[in-house]
């Protein structure tokens, strides 16, 4: 259909729009950020003139405007407007805004998903089960806490680098750790080779460090991370620290900063991507037909799992029927029968909404960046709390046409990075430097 409709289009405007869709091909016809629009509208002259509009279908206006100065049959010209670009939400009388304009020019470039890859929900499946985990020497420490408790941190030190190399510090998403996340341990290579730190915080019970008691995590759950924090800046005072979350790891990250302030949260900035802001938008998201039988199922499987692991703690609980958690097959069900009850919440709904992220954006203290696609079916773009970004002087959220959850890819090869790499590159070297 496309192929035909192109042709159409070439007969009808032979010359400048047929050049034009020459040049697109069918490739750019059907790559998601862009459709086109083919319209007349008569110039001073008289004469009509035609409109090739190449737009953003949310957005909706042109960001990057070219004339073409040559004629078709001497009639008027050829306007074409180009909106590609992410959409950033910030303060625009404030200086964050301003500094992320002028130091993450990754942001002004058209933003492709893969040819073959241009859906969110396959876009995470490929990033998810394809992207490769490239073996780095990484040191593990684990971290005791006072309740017995315990975790597994994992250093990555450059040769050579001194104590007051940059640190950047990832928080993994709701399953994962330093042993199986693409989405960190690439762009860790590239930290590695600015002779930058990397440390990976993996959850109580994940990444190889045993559950020594009833204390797991949650989204919600943040004293881990403070302690893990206070830990680093002591061995590293002069270090400058950024936060990198994923997922669940960006809503504990969130929900961390936003009990603390400038100067407590110990991080020159943060970066948080696919974070979901409502936890219930997001259970309602995955609970459609194809995400409840793909990734609602998977995930509840691996916390199933988590849990079953750990049986000897949890099978005990005063609350808690462990059997029936056993049996659920959606992440609200789990949540439900173990998240909640296991963390004295009243129901699911009252976790849920003290999880949320939404209603805490004026609560940050720091220089945040919030990376969220439109077609993430765990963070639905409808719960992205745009409008609170706009106030805030310290969160910016930026919002991709494509790129599905923490998957952003670029490349054919889902192995050439992602989009969130380079982000995270321009973004820690604003903060490190001090870029106005």
């Amino acid at each position: 259909m496309a192929h035909e409709a192109i042709r159409r289009l070439r007969l009808a405007f032979p010359s400048d729009i047929g050049l034009l869709l020459s040049l697109c091909g069918p490739a750019g016809w059907l790559n998601p950020p862009l459709y086109l629009a083919i319209g007349h509208r008569g110039t001073p002259s008289g004469h009509d003139e035609a409109i090739l509009l190449l737009t953003d279908r949310a957005k909706e206006r042109a960001i990057e405007t070219a004339t073409d100065s040559s004629t078709r049959s001497g009639k008027g010209g050829v306007k074409m407007c180009l909106v590609t670009e992410a959409k950033v939400y910030g303060n625009p009388h404030g200086q964050l805004l301003k500094r992320v304009e002028n130091h993450l020019p990754i942001l002004k470039k058209v933003y492709y998903p893969p040819w073959w890859c241009p859906f969110g929900d396959l876009q995470t499946i490929v990033s998810g089960a394809f992207r490769r985990c490239p073996q780095l020497p990484f040191v593990r420490e684990v971290i005791e806490f006072a309740d017995g408790g315990a975790l597994g941190i994992d250093w990555l030190h450059p040769p050579d680098c001194g104590d007051d190399a940059p640190i950047i510090l990832f928080l993994p998403g709701i399953a994962g750790s330093t042993l199986d996340c693409a989405y960190i341990l690439c762009p860790a290579q590239e930290i590695c080779a600015r002779r930058w730190r990397t440390v990976v915080y993996n959850p109580r019970g994940r990444g190889g460090v045993l559950l020594r008691n009833q204390i797991a995590y949650n989204s919600v759950r943040h004293d881990d991370l403070a302690e893990v924090l206070r830990r680093i800046s002591c061995r590293y005072p002069k270090a400058r620290i950024i936060g990198c979350g994923f997922s669940m790891g960006g809503m504990v990250l969130f929900n961390y900063l936003a009990t603390c302030t400038a100067e407590s949260a110990i991080l020159s900035g943060a970066l948080v991507v696919s974070a979901p802001y409502d936890p219930s938008s997001t259970t309602n998201s995955l609970e459609r037909f194809f995400t409840r039988h793909t990734f609602n199922r998977h995930i509840t499987k691996k916390l199933v799992s988590f849990a079953q692991s750990y049986k000897n703690h949890f099978e005990s609980h005063e609350v808690m029927d462990f059997d029936h958690v056993l049996k659920s097959v959606t992440i609200r069900e789990f949540d439900t029968r173990f998240t909640a009850p296991l963390f004295g919440y009243e129901s699911v709904d009252h976790y849920y909404d003290h999880a949320a992220l939404n209603k805490k954006v004026n609560k940050i203290p720091i220089p945040t960046l919030c990376l969220n696609a439109d077609d993430d079916c765990f963070s639905p773009s409808e719960a992205i709390p745009t409008s609170e970004m706009i106030q805030s002087d310290s969160v910016v959220g930026v919002v991709t046409r494509g790129g599905g959850h923490t998957a952003f890819l670029r490349a054919a090869n889902p192995n050439r990075g992602s989009l969130v790499d380079q982000i995270l590159i321009e973004w820690a070297n604003m903060i490190i430097n001090n870029l106005d």
